[in-house]
């Protein structure tokens, strides 16, 4: 219901800046193409031995995969001069095809095509006065940092290993900002991500399936911007908390025993110091319970799975008490993970820049057993970006991911954006 009545007073401010006529419209168009090589898939080979046998071995090979993306962006932007919003759309079609190296077949492993547009900001504002924002609608929480310009798989920016990243959703925010915007701070009631939440409950394949939420989530940050000509300085500090019950519908289970409360944060910094055409950049950040909370970790093409680790653990031991099943143990271990990420990019010149980043996560789990199966990621890339014109630009890119001993995959490829 919150969420509809967001949408609703976006859609009535943008409608009404709209017929003002004070818009700026804006996006780009691109193909994003990657080649991706991972060090180890687990298979299985089937053979027979000298009687005819069938004999079915198990074996590692590389995975090659490559990656093609069309992609784009179309926003609207309005403001007057008391209220404004924002709509902006965001379409892909990914086309990748992955194949087993190292058999002497070649054998062929998969092919997906598929498409999906989005409308990633769509938002109101008020502009109370000079000092004062009020914004309701879907756009970017204030627990999102973005100082790299990695633009593998669609521009992961680090968000997945280093940098603080949990998307946009719909929230209602007030910011307070000097005449400047030199100085600006953010408190945000946020919507809290139940789907992410259920989808980690089936995970556990016990008897928790659904979740309950009696307050929304909470974030707010403090930023201090500085930008002159030869030297700038940006700082920003975030945090959120959210705490919601797991419910266990289960007969067995009696009512008093069927919530367990769960709590996760975040909290974080990005500082980024420029001087001339240098500019560093150092993201860390804490938090408990991220995957639920809905930090976005992992890798989508399950080569690691991250945030399986990156949620509570509550296991529930049930025993027998006059005909009825007794929760006796319902210990929750919690997950805690550190996350950091440096950038360099240098600009020498006008239409060329080059960035080297790296990141890192390290975590640790209260359950023992799940603790032992951490593992600890690293990831790194260099890109150099060349300017052909003020709205084309080409990205070639390279990295690696290092997830366990051993294990990890390498990548390359480019992007090519025409904006406008």
């Amino acid at each position: 219901m919150i969420k509809k009545i967001l949408i609703l007073m976006a859609v009535l401010s943008c409608i009404s800046l709209i017929n003002a006529g004070d818009v700026d419209i804006y996006g780009n168009l691109g193909l994003a193409s990657w080649w991706m090589r991972s060090s180890k898939m687990h298979v299985g080979t089937i053979d027979t031995n000298s009687n005819g046998e069938l004999i079915i071995e198990k074996d590692s090979l590389p995975l090659n995969t490559t990656l093609m993306k069309p992609c784009g962006i179309l926003g609207f932007k309005f403001k007057g001069d008391r209220f404004g919003g924002c709509v902006e759309m965001r379409a892909q079609m990914n086309l990748y095809d992955s194949r087993l190296s190292g058999s002497p077949t070649y054998m062929p492993y998969y092919k997906k095509n598929n498409f999906f547009m989005l409308i990633e900001k769509f938002y109101g504002e008020w502009y109370l006065n000079d000092y004062f924002t009020v914004l309701f609608g879907q756009d970017y929480a204030p627990t999102n940092f973005f100082p790299s310009n990695q633009g593998y798989d669609g521009g992961r920016g680090l968000h997945n290993v280093g940098c603080l990243y949990t998307g946009a959703y719909p929230m209602f925010q007030i910011a307070v900002h000097s005449e400047n915007k030199l100085i600006e701070g953010k408190f945000s009631i946020v919507k809290v991500d139940t789907s992410v939440i259920e989808y980690f409950n089936e995970l556990s394949h016990a008897v928790h399936y659904h979740c309950e939420t009696d307050l929304p989530k909470f974030e707010g940050s403090f930023a201090v911007n500085l930008d002159k000509e030869v030297f700038g300085l940006n700082v920003k500090v975030a945090g959120g908390i959210q705490r919601y019950k797991t419910v266990a519908f289960k007969k067995q289970i009696l009512a008093k025993d069927a919530r367990i409360p769960i709590l996760s944060y975040v909290a974080g910094s990005d500082l980024s110091v420029r001087v001339g055409p240098v500019t560093l950049s150092w993201d860390v950040f804490y938090g408990q319970n991220i995957g639920v909370y809905g930090v976005k970790v992992g890798y989508e093409y399950g080569w690691w799975r991250l945030d399986d680790y990156m949620r509570p653990y509550y296991p529930v031991h049930l025993q027998v008490e006059d005909e009825n099943f007794v929760v006796v143990d319902t210990t929750l271990d919690n997950s805690r993970a550190f996350e950091t990420a440096v950038i360099l990019n240098v600009t020498p010149l006008e239409w060329l820049s080059l960035e080297l980043g790296g990141g890192l996560i390290n975590g640790k789990h209260e359950n023992k057993d799940w603790d032992k199966n951490w593992k600890n990621v690293y990831a790194a890339y260099f890109q150099p970006e060349i300017r052909v014109f003020d709205q084309l630009k080409f990205t070639p890119e390279g990295g690696i991911y290092v997830y366990g001993p051993y294990r990890g995959f390498v990548y390359w490829g480019m992007n090519t954006i025409i904006g406008f």
